[in-house]
């Protein structure tokens, strides 16, 4: 494919306009002026179309990429490649309730080269359904990070998967005014950043609670989302590994944020917040 683009890139090289023979030769200063030019213009023709052609290959890796054009469920098309399921609820006196309505990012990432699954599909809105379910079809062998959105909740937990098989994927939203520092962590939330959000005073660091802490994967990603208690602690778990930002916001206060990278082990992040002038 990439020789039969330089082919014919040569092929249209070709075709540029040269200067009569009896040019060719002349030892004129104008004609000496324009044959340099001339050989100059293909020279810098040649260097744009190699890079083209270059950069083309390098935007175009092999491997994990997408095997068609990704659909929604509402999109009437053979399922082609990978599919992932999402279901998006809440826990009430200990029982699961489905939300629906609930607003979805979906970033698909191939060998350092991401997009998003609403840009995709032409700016169509990610929504669940009235069973809380949203479907993504024909996806590759990517790597995925799920985001939900609905007002008054947040997502604590990261939703990230990598796709070799179809997946079904649970993403647990909780009220914003009830959420709480877990008090017992599964196996499965690691790795986790975690920390306190203060303030300095004369009498020394205050917990500020009520904050809003994200963390984001990759710029202006939010992966997961939670909101520091009476104590100014946070959690965020299930995090995919790399560098991320924690950011913090709360009215009265200058939003702040911070890189961190994300390994094995858990992360503690303890931030400091200043008023607004």
């Amino acid at each position: 494919m990439e020789a039969r683009r330089l082919t014919e890139a040569f092929r249209q090289l070709d075709q540029l306009p040269v200067p009569p023979e009896t040019q060719w030769f002349r030892t004129d200063r104008n004609s000496s002026g324009r044959a340099l030019s001339v050989a100059f213009v293909l020279a810098v023709a040649l260097a744009v179309v190699t890079t083209v052609v270059v950069l083309r290959m390098v935007r175009e890796p092999s491997g994990l990429v997408p095997a068609a054009t990704p659909t929604s469920t509402s999109a009437a098309t053979a399922n082609v490649g990978h599919t992932v399921t999402v279901t998006v609820y809440e826990t009430i006196a200990g029982a699961r309730h489905t939300l629906a309505g609930v607003s979805l990012s979906v970033w698909v990432d191939s060998n350092g080269n991401g997009y998003s699954l609403t840009y995709a599909l032409g700016g169509q809105s990610l929504v669940t359904d009235a069973n809380g379910r949203f479907t993504a079809r024909d996806l590759g062998d990517v790597f995925v990070v799920l985001y939900a959105a609905k007002a008054g909740y947040v997502q604590p937990r990261a939703a990230t998967v990598v796709l070799r098989a179809d997946v079904t994927v649970d993403i647990e939203l909780v009220p914003a005014d009830t959420v709480s520092v877990p008090t017992l962590i599964s196996p499965s939330d690691h790795p986790a950043v975690t920390g306190r959000v203060t303030e300095r005073t004369a009498g020394g660091p205050r917990p500020v609670s009520g904050v809003k802490v994200w963390l984001e994967w990759t710029a202006d990603l939010p992966t997961a989302t939670t909101v520091t208690d009476d104590d100014g602690r946070y959690w965020l778990g299930q995090i995919p590994s790399g560098f991320v930002a924690v950011t913090t916001e709360r009215a009265g206060y200058v939003m702040t944020s911070q890189a961190v990278q994300v390994g094995g082990a858990d992360v503690v992040l303890d931030l400091e917040v200043t008023r607004t002038p």
